[in-house]
């Protein structure tokens, strides 16, 4: 893999803290949810994503003495080998007394996945932790597929502007392999609905347009303007609000 098929993963290993932050701050408006069975495939996912990073970034003999000699890279595995990938019968589940131990653990966990593997990948990349998940946002503020038409339509005047009929949707990074001709493929990006919405959607079409065309473009924001992205989201909930009266 590529540095930046590399990033996907631990891209996707941060969205699930992202989650993770959301269900905390949000729990009064999606607790009737099985929020268990939620917390727990966000933590398969995690932890699947960045053994992948680690086995993919390094040669099998590095990769096996980082598992050794590295505690938390140890600990990441432990947890994929033994919970996530199977149900070992010796596995000790390490239990904490509140969500923001555990979401404290996991960036750690993460924090350090970046730094053992910052030669390989792209020297340009950031981790933005948003407290935002998309499928939890539209449940907890009740956004319909027909609301969330009238929403974009309102939102993004120029919504269908670009016409892709011509072209291939290249959806993962994943189906690089069976790219025969990348010029017949393009690579979706959407505005959604909040600016942490747009972030994450921003990231993830930086990653597919770089491994499809071999670029070096990526989207952050600094963190003195993070507040933003607060104030947006309350914004849009204003005027969701709107919407819904007329």
């Amino acid at each position: 893999m590529n540095d930046w098929q590399l990033a996907r993963y631990l891209i996707d290993a941060k969205k699930c803290i992202d989650s993770l932050l959301y269900i905390d701050e949000n729990i009064d408006s999606i607790s009737n949810l099985d929020l268990y069975e939620i917390i727990e495939a966000k933590l398969r996912h995690f932890y699947i994503n960045l053994c992948i990073l680690i086995d993919n970034g390094f040669g099998k003999k590095e990769a096996k003495v980082l598992k050794k000699d590295d505690p938390i890279i140890n600990g990441i595995f432990y947890e994929r080998d033994k919970n996530y990938a199977h149900k070992d019968i010796n596995y000790e589940r390490k239990e904490f007394d509140n969500r923001k131990i555990l979401i404290y653990k996991l960036k750690k966990e993460l924090n350090h996945c970046l730094k053992v593997c910052k030669e390989k990948l792209p020297d340009c990349i950031t981790i933005n932790y948003v407290s935002y998940d998309k499928n939890l946002f539209r449940f907890a503020n009740q956004i319909s597929p027909i609301l969330e038409k009238e929403l974009k339509n309102v939102l993004f005047s120029d919504n269908n502007l670009i016409n892709g009929d011509n072209y291939k949707v290249f959806n993962d990074t994943e189906e690089i392999k069976n790219v025969a001709n990348k010029n017949e493929y393009a690579v979706i990006i959407e505005n959604g609905l909040t600016l942490k919405e747009g972030l994450q959607n921003r990231q993830d079409f930086c990653i597919k347009i770089n491994v499809l065309h071999n670029l070096k473009t990526w989207c952050t924001i600094p963190q003195k303007y993070e507040n933003i992205l607060d104030i947006n989201e309350k914004d849009f909930i204003t005027f969701l609000n709107e919407v819904r009266k007329k």
